[in-house]
């Protein structure tokens, strides 16, 4: 299934939610991925014969993401947030070329950047200028 077809029977683009999903539960707050998120669907439906494992893997991630290590190290930090160096931002430009072209064509090249940008807590400003005059749009 192309991302084209993929985003006509299965998403409305205008309500994407985060990648992750928080859950209250009587052991506590869990956190599970969306894979309804347009990025991994839009992966998934590639996979054909390998749903079950590509599933297998992200509850893998699930049960294994160290939310405590997290919050300390958050906490620590007094929540400060980290720049990226150019480094950085290249292999993130690189990588999120790559799932831009996985997602449907419908989307113009901004609404793809925003999409794989909506999550990211502050995204550098060169990201999306990068990846938007690699997607032939204008910055």
């Amino acid at each position: 299934m192309s991302g084209a077809d993929w985003d006509r029977a299965h998403v409305s683009w205008g309500d994407v939610r985060s990648l992750w999903i928080a859950s209250t539960g009587p052991k506590g707050t869990s956190y599970r991925i969306n894979r309804d998120h347009p990025a991994l669907a839009a992966f998934a439906a590639g996979l054909s014969e390998k749903q079950k494992e590509f599933n297998a893997v992200l509850a893998l991630i699930e049960q294994t993401v160290p939310v405590e290590r997290i919050w300390l190290d958050v906490s620590e930090s007094e929540g400060a947030s980290r720049s990226m160096d150019d480094d950085e931002i290249e292999q993130l430009t690189s990588s999120f070329i790559e799932l831009a072209k996985i997602l449907p064509t419908s989307l113009a090249p901004s609404e793809r950047v925003d999409l794989l940008l909506r999550n990211l807590p502050q995204p550098p400003m060169k990201l999306r200028k990068n990846l938007l005059e690699i997607l032939g749009a204008a910055a």
